[in-house]
């Protein structure tokens, strides 16, 4: 082969050849010791070495091709990681390199190339090619990037899952930016002793009801290889096409799966409470509008603001929005107006009596004063800020991250036990007293003319009821039933929780019970998760108990 490659004299590197075969062991032994082959050889071991072989110098250039692109890509990759970290839009109005409004994808990739001299000569060369030329920076591959992100993830989490072998369901529905509806699922599930929380898919255009989510959610898990078996809980909001008894989401899921238990959203079902109570009574739905068109009536005018700000003191707040979806949006509204009442008042006076004003603005401003300068407004915001106060403590509280069912319980029954202590003459009278020392008591109930029946032929008013006051009115038909309904509604949304902690209360309190109560609650438990607990489960939390006792006393 050297003899044929680089044209040895021999007749064995002619292109003839030879065809002395009865000599031919005579001509290889000859050709073989001959100074010319050995001349061929040695030209073929030069060429042959790493640097100047030609398929070797190929696989060089493939190589620094494949450590060309892995720079560009891993730089991409890392753009597209910080931008979905932030929960950032990619894309803009076009996908030009120099453009303002090639999107923060691009411009994250251009501000890299500022200080990466690598990136920055790639961009220069490839930045702009068109289609048909690759550049590995279009939207097509940071689809593709995210794709394989997300199903890298999706993996991860589902292993963690089949790992932790138990969890629970918790989807919600809502509507994207362009009104598609879709359903966010979420697994919860105890890692290394810890509960955490993972998000996993939005499935969109599902519906709103539940034998539609039912087809959606089941499918998914088996797609990804999770049984639905192994779910020991479910956890929605309270609508009923989630919480249905009968034929809600989850009634639909505890029929493939008995110990998939529903607990609802603690935190929303507290807003619940709330929204129930401020829609109860006329008075309370026209109190939180009243201060929600106040809020609107300043900040739709920077000159109004002003006007506001200016009479403010030193420490005081400016008024928030009270239309918001949590319960704690009210409580600041509701408290901002309870410490600038005085100086809302003296705004509003100050644009009524502004003849530069617009005839309409200065008689809104006259019919906001006449709705908040008046005893029943001071008293409902006393009234509703003390309440508001808790709610909105209790809510934080639910919301934590380290807060557990038995605690939810708590504080459900402590909150309604508030709400029971409020309820009663002397605590009413309180508010009424808090009240007077902003405002002169009089009601607007007692300057309303007292509607009476007109008497027919033989009739008396001898036996006709008293027409209240406007104090009894305010206690007999506003207070009390605001308090009465916040009362059954917290009784009820507890009872929903009362129930499952009841199932493992003891757990959590084993110095509190004795051993024949321990046995009891630890034998109704076994039964209940007879395939996931042992027989001998109710000794073996009596031997625990024992063993705290003796470890940490």
């Amino acid at each position: 082969m050297p003899c044929r490659l680089f044209r040895g004299e021999s007749s064995l590197a002619k292109e003839d050849g030879c065809n002395d075969w009865k000599n031919i062991n005579r001509i290889l032994s000859s050709h073989k010791n001959s100074k010319d082959h050995h001349i061929c050889q040695k030209n073929m071991l030069n060429r042959s070495r790493a640097n100047e072989k030609v398929d070797n110098m190929l696989c060089s250039q493939i190589d620094a091709e494949i450590h060309h692109w892995k720079n560009v890509l891993k730089r991409v990759l890392a753009v597209i990681k910080k931008l979905s970290s932030r929960g950032l839009a990619f894309r803009g109005h076009d996908e030009r390199f120099g453009s303002f409004h090639n999107g923060n994808y691009m411009m994250c990739l251009e501000l890299l190339a500022e200080f990466d001299p690598f990136l920055a000569n790639h961009i220069a060369i490839r930045g702009n090619p068109g289609k048909g030329n690759t550049s590995y920076l279009s939207s097509t591959i940071c689809n593709e990037f995210i794709n394989l992100m997300g199903k890298h993830v999706t993996n991860k989490i589902v292993n963690e899952i089949k790992q932790c072998k138990y969890f629970s369901i918790v989807v919600d529905s809502t509507s994207d930016i362009c009104h598609v509806d879709q359903l966010s699922f979420v697994l919860r599930y105890v890692k290394d002793s810890t509960p955490v929380e993972r998000f996993l898919r939005f499935l969109p255009k599902v519906g709103h009801k539940s034998e539609k989510m039912e087809d959606a959610v089941l499918p998914f898990l088996k797609n990804l290889g999770i049984d639905i078996n192994n779910c020991r809980g479910q956890s929605y909001d309270n609508a009923s096409n989630m919480s249905g008894a009968y034929t809600g989401l989850q009634a639909r899921i505890v029929k493939h799966n008995s110990l998939a238990i529903y607990v609802p959203c603690s935190a929303h079902s507290l807003n619940l409470v709330g929204s129930c109570a401020a829609e109860c009574v006329p008075e309370a739905s026209a109190f939180f509008n009243t201060i929600q068109t106040i809020f609107t009536f300043f900040a739709a005018s920077t000159n109004r603001w002003d006007i506001f700000t200016s009479n403010l003191k030193n420490g005081q707040t400016v008024l928030k929005r009270a239309n918001g979806t949590r319960w704690s949006c009210k409580h600041d509204a509701c408290k901002s107006v309870a410490t600038c009442w005085a100086e809302v008042i003296q705004s509003l006076s100050n644009i009524r009596d502004d003849m530069m004003e617009k005839a309409a603005t200065r008689s809104e401003a006259k019919g906001y004063i006449d709705q908040i300068n008046n005893f029943e407004f001071v008293f409902m915001i006393i009234f509703w800020n003390t309440l508001l106060e808790r709610f909105n403590a209790t809510s934080k509280s639910l919301q934590s991250t380290i807060r557990n069912l038995d605690t939810v319980v708590h504080l459900y029954r402590s909150l309604t036990d508030f709400v029971t202590q409020l309820r009663n003459e002397v605590m009413f009278e309180k508010f009424i007293i808090k009240a007077k020392q902003s405002i002169t008591e009089e009601y607007k109930f007692d300057m309303k003319r007292v509607k009476t029946k007109s008497l027919l032929l033989g009739e008396t008013r001898k036996n006709e009821t008293k027409p209240q006051n406007g104090k009894d009115n305010l206690r007999i038909n506003v207070y009390y039933p605001i308090l009465d309904c916040i009362h059954i509604e917290l009784h009820k949304r507890q009872l929903a929780y009362t129930e499952v902690a009841e199932r493992f209360d003891f757990l959590l309190h084993l110095k509190n019970f004795e051993a024949d109560i321990i046995l009891k609650k630890a034998e109704h438990l076994q039964m209940l998760y007879k395939n996931d607990l042992d027989d001998n489960f109710p000794t073996e939390v009596l031997h625990y108990k024992e063993y705290e006792i003796f470890n940490f006393e």
